[in-house]
């Protein structure tokens, strides 16, 4: 993976404009965005990546967290629906949906630029569940309990997703033994995750299927600061994403996939109070939906598409500079916006 912070400067071209200034939050206001699929020389083939940008305005910076819908067949009558279309009011701004109505979106794309914590409902949305060691059904109400609270001895070993099923938490002190707390539904507590999502992770999943079928990572410079930031592209695996997707059993059509980009759109979210580390929901599922494009009315946008492989920008990531970058430079060079020009985002 790879993220240029300061990439198609070059073009003045934008793939979608949001010049309104409609952002439920000030300071996530988007005012461009952008989908580019590349690196597809045989006509035969589907292209291998996607360039994915977004920009900010003056005033604003990059979210703490991005989605992209993708409709990969361009046919609304296949797929599923998107966030988008609840009816839901945001927890900043007080924005009130449905903000779109499109839908026959096969798969998503979810990126953080804020670590979320391991209980946030994105998190458990990433597939982190309770551990099944961990939930129980509810048997008798225990009592005499040290240091109050409510302890239930086990009713029964259950799995995620079990009517009644619940989480174990820390075995207490009661007149009987063996009891639990077990308030908790089982896996809301995100009890198996190493932790949330990390600052530059993404997944793909589908609203179909509703589990991510692939995982990876933006390259963030050490130097990068999120309210900092102006815009955003990053390089994702576009081929490997509809084949991930295709073999989790989400209806992917390649021949449309390798006949047009995909119809798409994004939205930013942040939390502008964020003590749950969660950038999607607040408690009660109250959203943190802070800009999207394209603007309310205006459909999905349509992707563009660059036959050309991904520049290599003379880095095979070793430890020294050799014939190798030389070989790759010479390769490149004399590409520009009139040969064989170089994938990148559109601003």
């Amino acid at each position: 993976m790879s993220v240029c912070l300061v990439c198609g400067l070059a073009s003045t071209s934008m793939a979608v404009t949001d010049p309104t200034g409609d952002a439920c939050v000030s300071s996530v206001d988007i005012i461009g965005a952008s989908a580019q699929t590349f690196d597809k020389e045989d006509v035969n083939a589907v292209p291998t990546g996607i360039n994915l940008g977004i920009k900010m305005s003056a005033t604003s910076h990059v979210p703490g967290m991005i989605m992209w819908d993708f409709d990969v067949d361009q046919n609304a009558t296949t797929g599923g629906g998107s966030t988008l279309v609840m009816p839901f009011t945001t927890a900043e701004g007080g924005c009130t949906g449905p903000f779109k109505t499109d839908i026959g979106f096969e798969l998503y794309v979810v990126m953080f630029l804020r670590a979320q914590s391991d209980t946030a409902q994105i998190a458990l949305a990433s597939d982190c569940k309770g551990k099944g060691s961990q939930c129980n059904t509810r048997g008798a109400t225990c009592s005499g309990c040290a240091g109050g609270g409510t302890y239930f001895n086990l009713g029964g070993q259950c799995t995620v997703g079990d009517p009644g099923c619940y989480e174990m938490g820390t075995q207490g002190t009661c007149t009987q033994l063996y009891c639990y707390p077990l308030s908790v539904l089982c896996g809301a507590t995100a009890a198996d995750c190493g932790m949330g999502p990390v600052q530059g992770e993404w997944y793909a999943s589908s609203g179909i299927g509703g589990k991510p079928f692939v995982r990876g990572n933006v390259y963030l410079s050490s130097l990068f600061n999120r309210v900092n930031e102006k815009q955003l592209c990053a390089k994702l695996p576009w081929f490997r994403i509809l084949a991930e997707a295709s073999a989790s059993g989400i209806p992917i059509d390649f021949a449309a996939a390798r006949a047009n980009p995909p119809k798409w759109q994004m939205s930013a979210w942040e939390d502008l109070t964020p003590f749950d580390g969660d950038d999607m929901f607040d408690p009660g599922l109250v959203l943190n939906l802070a800009d999207y494009v394209p603007n309310t009315g205006l459909g999905k946008a349509t992707g563009e598409y660059n036959q050309y492989a991904f520049c290599k920008h003379n880095v095979n990531e070793d430890q020294g500079v050799d014939a190798i970058e030389v070989t790759d430079f010479l390769t490149e060079f004399g590409r520009s916006q009139y040969s064989r020009p170089c994938p990148t985002c559109k601003y």
